[in-house]
């Protein structure tokens, strides 16, 4: 190669790192979000960062839209280290840690208080306590991806209070503690995927969800939502989770380094949700979207009317866990 070959190529280099110089990791991040889902997002800002704070040691490469699976599916591989990380929604990482489920207690996590909490998982004693238990299954839990609180919501049935949920055909997720929820409010719980609740709303098999007004909008239901009354009782938090023993591979900066990633993109997660949100609401009042008051009073009735749940489970679970997670609550 003469001088100015040799030139040249440095000078790319230099101005171009990191579409010159190929990444010394590549961690493949599977999930099930839609692309424009505020948790997705969130992903994306992670893998930007991740590269960024590595110096371009590490390339995140994502799969989204649950084109490898749902979240079990994706956690499992990732589990087995067919995959770096994976996405797993709290509601489902039971599944893989059983005291997990306490994040799925109705009314558990006071969205006022959301920030205490992640900043309990970034950087407390409650994430590393969930680590060292997620450590004994082989994940670790890097990545946490803000969502908006749930409510629920239905497409032909009103549903002006508490006792107007008896008889609805709820869709709810794999989490026991989802299912109980819905038994104790006299509800017919209908476990099912996530992609395939919009043509069951469709097709009429089910008459409602739980579902966020960030996701009202990123999920266009608006033709298939027409009620919501607005619980915000249902806490769930994405979690992008990597195998155990390949971070524990991976050389202290690099380990560093995502971290640090992980750590910003779930604080602009928490923004970009409050705002997708605000925005669910407006999108809401323009599809003539009939939301419900939810004062005080319906809220206390709500919790009475669920702590036969708390009866049942929270004897289950650990309670360290249990009670680091209430302490971000106080």
């Amino acid at each position: 190669m003469g001088k100015l070959s040799r030139f040249l190529v440095l000078a790319l280099v230099a101005l171009f790192p990191s579409s010159i110089l190929a990444a010394d990791y590549t961690l493949r991040f599977a999930h099930d979000g839609a692309p424009d889902s505020v948790y997705a997002q969130t992903y994306r800002k992670f893998g930007e960062l991740a590269n960024k704070y590595t110096n371009g040691k590490v390339k995140v490469k994502l799969f989204e839209n649950a084109v490898l699976g749902g979240d079990r599916e994706v956690t499992e591989s990732t589990q087995r280290g067919d995959l770096q990380m994976g996405g797993c929604g709290t509601s489902n990482l039971g599944i893989f840690w059983p005291s997990a489920t306490a994040f799925d207690l109705p009314f558990v996590v006071d969205p006022a208080k959301k920030r205490v909490l992640y900043d309990a998982l970034n950087n407390g004693e409650l994430g590393k306590y969930l680590n060292d238990q997620l450590g004994k299954v082989g994940l670790m839990a890097l990545v946490y991806a803000d969502t908006a609180p749930r409510n629920y919501v239905t497409n032909k049935r009103p549903i002006p209070d508490l006792k107007s949920l008896k008889g609805i055909k709820m869709r709810t997720t794999a989490s026991p503690v989802d299912n109980a929820t819905a038994e104790t409010l006299k509800m017919n719980p209908a476990p099912m995927g996530f992609e395939e609740v919009y043509t069951a709303l469709q097709q009429g098999t089910i008459d409602g969800e739980l579902l966020s007004f960030a996701d009202y909008l990123s999920l266009r239901r608006g033709d298939v939502v027409h009620y919501a009354l607005p619980t915000q009782h249902s806490f769930t938090s994405m979690f992008g989770v990597i195998n155990k023993k390949y971070f524990d591979s991976l050389p202290p900066d690099v380990q560093a380094g995502l971290k640090k990633a992980a750590v910003e993109a779930c604080a602009w997660g928490q923004q970009l949700v409050d705002q997708i949100e605000q925005e669910g609401r407006e999108e809401g009042k323009k599809n003539k979207l009939t939301v419900y008051p939810f004062p005080a009073e319906e809220r206390a009735a709500f919790i009475e009317a669920v702590q036969p749940v708390y009866d049942k489970y929270v004897p289950t679970l650990d309670p360290k866990f249990f009670e680091l997670l209430k302490a971000t609550q106080k």
